[in-house]
C-alpha cells in the first residue's frame, strides 16, 4: 500500500499491515536485527529482498512511514511513534545520543502533544505532526532544520517547533517533510512554511 525510500534503503507497507525493509542494513536502519559475523566483529546484514520488520510489542495499524539517510520511523493509528537506526545526532528522539537502535523503539512524546499522526525523516533529523496541531522536531539542528531554539547543534528528545508562522494554522497541518538541512510544513489552506538552511528554502529561513 505504501513505500518510502531513504538514502540506501526502503520501507514497504502491505495492504495487510505488514512492514518490510530492503537495502543497506548499516546502523540497523532496516529494523530487522539481522547480523553477520566478520571475524571478531558483527555487522548488520543488507537485505536483497524485503524482510519483515518485527516490533517488540503489539502495535496498531501503521499510519505513516519514513526513511532517512540512516534511520527509519513509523506512526500508528493509536498515535504512537516508533523509530530505529542511527541516533548519533539525536534523530531517534530517545532522549540520548546513541550509536543505533536495531529494532523499533517507542518514543515518549511531550505531554499534550503525545498523539503522532505523521512522521518524516531527513538526513539527520526527524519531524512529527501531532493531533493537537503541533510539529515536533529532533536531531541535528545546525541549520535550524529541526525547528529547535536550542543553542546546541543537536537535540535528542522531541521538542515543539516554535515559529510565529504556525500561530494561526496549528489546526490545519496536512503534512511535514524533512530534508537534508531544511524542513517544510504544508497547511490545508495551501500555505507552505519552510525553515532550515537558507539556500534550500528559497533563500529564506523562517526561524532566523
Amino acid at each position: 500500500d505504501k513505500i518510502v525510500a531513504g538514502f540506501s534503503h526502503m520501507l514497504l507497507l502491505t495492504n495487510k499491515g505488514k512492514l518490510f525493509a530492503v537495502g543497506d542494513g548499516t546502523n540497523g536502519k532496516l529494523g530487522t536485527c539481522q547480523l553477520e559475523r566478520d571475524g571478531t566483529t558483527s555487522r548488520f546484514v543488507a537485505a536483497r529482498t524485503p524482510q519483515l520488520v518485527r516490533f517488540p510489542w503489539a502495535q496498531n495499524q501503521i499510519m505513516s512511514l519514513a526513511a532517512g539517510e540512516q534511520h527509519s520511523a513509523v506512526t500508528t493509528t493509536d498515535g504512537h511513534l516508533y523509530v530505529w537506526g542511527q541516533g548519533r545526532k539525536g534523530q531517534l528522539g530517545v532522549g540520548k545520543f546513541c550509536h543505533c537502535y536495531p529494532m523499533p523503539a517507542k518514543i515518549e512524546l511531550p505531554s499534550g502533544d503525545d498523539f503522532a499522526t505523521f512522521v518524516s525523516c531527513g538526513k539527520d533529523h526527524t519531524l512529527v505532526a501531532t493531533a493537537s496541531g503541533k510539529v515536533l522536531g529532533f536531531g541535528s539542528t545546525c541549520y535550524g532544520q529541526a525547528g529547535s531554539q536550542s543553542l546546541f547543534y543537536q537535540v535528542c528528545s522531541p521538542e515543539v517547533v516554535r515559529t510565529g508562522h504556525f500561530k494561526d494554522a496549528y489546526h490545519s497541518i496536512i503534512q511535514v517533510a524533512a530534508g537534508k538541512g531544511h524542513s517544510a510544513v504544508i497547511f490545508n489552506n495551501s500555505e507552505l512554511c519552510m525553515f532550515g538552511q537558507k539556500d534550500t528554502c528559497g533563500g529564506i529561513s523562517l526561524l532566523s
